[in-house]
């Protein structure tokens, strides 16, 4: 069980980032090069630098015989380490990035005092469910065009947002990339038209 959360500064879908944290306060952070299904590569050797984490437990972490209320985790990252090659994020008013959180937890059963991940009849365990902070209409978090959308700015009063038409003008273009990777999945090679 873990919570993660997911970045993509530039709003290009490539690089991105994904930092994740169970209740033991264990980090696993990494950035995608693209999303998986356009072959791209994870690189675990990237660390968010100067993160800082913590844990709060409501119960006995492990202890199938107290009864758990929840966890929380708290984070900090610096905008800093959010670069690739050099590249730093620059922020200024009304700087968008898209965003996403996921909570992913396994259904479980006592085994031996112990919890153990329920299975399915050939010993595969079952699909875990997911919580997302922003509905992606599918269940795969590697899609950041359809992540959130987090926009910057100092105006404390703003308490509105308008999707960019530029953004608007993107969310066409995907419609036409899934149509496309349909067809090439059906016929082996992308439409004439």
């Amino acid at each position: 069980n873990d919570f993660e959360f997911f970045i993509d500064p530039s709003g290009a879908t490539q690089p991105y980032f994904e930092v994740e944290v169970n209740p033991f306060n264990t980090i696993f952070d990494l950035l995608l090069t693209k999303p998986y299904r356009d072959g791209g590569t994870p690189i675990t050797s990237w660390d968010v630098e100067g993160l800082k984490s913590a844990v709060k437990i409501q119960g006995t972490l492990n202890d199938p015989y107290d009864k758990e209320e929840g966890w929380t985790v708290e984070m900090a990252l610096p905008f800093k380490s959010l670069g690739v090659n050099f590249h730093r994020n620059v922020l200024h008013e009304g700087t968008i990035w898209r965003i996403n959180f996921s909570r992913v937890e396994w259904d479980t059963k006592v085994f031996d005092g112990k919890y153990v991940k329920l299975t399915g009849n050939k010993g595969q365990p079952l699909p875990e469910h997911n919580w997302v902070w922003s509905p992606q209409g599918i269940v795969d978090m590697h899609y950041p065009e359809r992540w959130g959308y987090l926009y910057f700015t100092t105006n404390q009063n703003q308490t509105k947002f308008d999707i960019p038409f530029a953004e608007l003008q993107k969310l066409k273009l995907w419609h036409i990339y899934y149509l496309e990777k349909e067809y090439f999945a059906r016929h082996k090679e992308y439409a004439k038209s």
